[in-house]
């Protein structure tokens, strides 16, 4: 008899359980006025309604209701709330109607920890504002615009059931004219930005991020006239000159291809050989970025010790001699007081030593045109080549540069395929090259036969 009891309470506390889980967080029902949630507080159990009502007595609140709670009402802190006597429970909701606005309210019981709502009437916040001005943020003027109303935006508060008060973010809704990199283009885009931006504490201050374009700044009302579909005018700022910068640079091999040498990174920059051509492409939010320099230097001299410093978007430089180069773009606006720069550090390992390893050769073919597989280099003191087959097979090795492969494994003719290569070699300059790829032998043409026959 009292294990059943047992169990009868524990499944009876079990089923509590699960009611408050599912009941938490349930929204509330407005009627009668346009509204929608502004906010979920999950840690506090507070939910948030924005409605616009001119006439309160025609809006009516209905909120989920649980066996014996009550609907409770608070201005500062839950604690110290009244009943509503006013509310009437139908078909398991409190209903109430011609209700106080801009509180709190929750039904509590002793079987759940109450769900929060805090009610708010728009119309005892709207905007009131009918002009719009901008300039330059005093803070930032390089990368915001400060808008500023000619009316309070009044801040909208409600009140934690601790009775700690915040205040809803108003997102007034601002849009303008902007410029949008578009990195595969290589080039700026006509784009709209729209933003929802907070009023700061003098309450007429608006700032947001500064176009990269000059720019009108359109105000539109704020979150709640969206939200609430609400009728909001279209205020706008004079054409702004914009002060912000943007630049990016793009450094190319001068034959018009993307990147460094074959060679690969090093710890000190991508390796090259002297000579070597470059292109250099600067791209701006024109006519904001006007002004644009480009300084090549060595890395350990700096900026200041510059071989190279040129004013324009483009240009080409050859490295001709060894070092290890660092690469600066500079932009300024068009009356010199904002800029942005980049700046490839390290860039390129300009060496005075080279190798340049082929990829294919016909040893088959004309005697004497590409038969044998052979480096290109320049002032090595070290070198150490060996040829692979498919199968890991080391069928070839030499360690003078000049020398190479004939294609031949213990005198006799390999076949026409992929093979492969490592080779490790050192510069004269302290540059350590260790490569590794394929080698392709091909068919040539026309081959010639012992006896000097050629056949097709």
């Amino acid at each position: 008899m009292k294990r059943n009891i047992a169990l009868h309470t524990l499944c009876r506390l079990c089923l509590l359980m699960l009611f408050a889980w599912n009941t938490a967080g349930a929204q509330i029902q407005i009627s009668g006025a346009p509204s929608m949630q502004a906010l979920e507080d999950t840690p506090n159990r507070l939910q948030v309604y924005m409605l616009n009502t001119a006439n309160v007595g025609t809006v009516t609140l209905r909120f989920p209701a649980t066996d014996g709670g009550k609907l409770y009402r608070y201005t500062l802190k839950a604690i110290d709330a009244e009943e509503v006597t006013a509310a009437a429970l139908v078909d398991g909701m409190w209903v109430l109607q011609a209700p106080q606005l801009n509180c709190g309210y929750f039904v509590s019981d002793a079987a759940r920890m109450p769900q929060y709502y805090w009610v708010c009437n728009y119309a005892d916040y709207a905007l009131s504002i009918s002009q719009v001005t901008a300039h330059l943020s005093q803070t930032s003027p390089c990368l915001s615009m400060e808008l500023v109303v000619d009316a309070d935006v009044l801040p909208i508060t409600f009140y934690q059931p601790n009775g700690v008060p915040r205040i809803l973010a108003r997102g007034m809704q601002v849009s303008y004219p902007d410029m949008k990199w578009e990195a595969s283009a290589r080039q700026f885009l006509s784009s709209v930005t729209e933003v929802a931006a907070e009023v700061s504490e003098d309450r007429r201050t608006i700032t947001v991020e500064a176009s990269l374009a000059d720019a009108v700044y359109t105000i539109r009302g704020d979150r709640f006239t969206k939200g609430l579909s609400l009728s909001a005018p279209a205020l706008s700022t004079d054409e702004m000159p914009t002060s912000r910068v943007e630049v990016y640079a793009f450094v190319d091999k001068a034959d018009g291809t993307t990147g460094t040498d074959e060679t690969t990174e090093s710890e000190t920059g991508n390796l090259v050989s002297a000579p070597f051509a470059v292109r250099l492409s600067a791209y701006g939010n024109e006519p904001s970025a006007a002004h644009f320099v480009w300084r090549i230097y060595r890395s350990t001299e700096g900026p200041e010790n510059s071989i190279l410093v040129y004013n324009g978007t483009s240009t080409d430089f050859t490295f001709r001699e060894a070092g290890t180069y660092s690469i600066l773009l500079q932009a300024t606006n068009r009356i010199g007081t904002c800029n942005d720069e980049v700046l490839f550090e390290n860039l390129y390992q300009v060496a005075e030593s080279s190798l340049t390893v082929p990829n294919a050769f016909s040893p088959y073919g004309s005697p004497g045109v590409n038969d044998i597989f052979r480096v290109k280099y320049s002032s090595l003191v070290r070198f150490d080549g060996r040829i692979f087959d498919r199968w890991g097979k080391q069928i070839f090795r030499w360690t003078n540069p000049d020398d190479g492969w004939d294609g031949k494994y213990n005198g006799k003719q390999m076949p026409t395929g992929v093979y492969f290569y490592v080779i490790e070699a050192e510069g004269a300059d302290g540059i350590k090259y260790k490569k590794k790829g394929d080698i392709n032998i091909l068919r040539a043409a026309y081959e010639v036969q012992p006896g000097g026959t050629i056949t097709r």
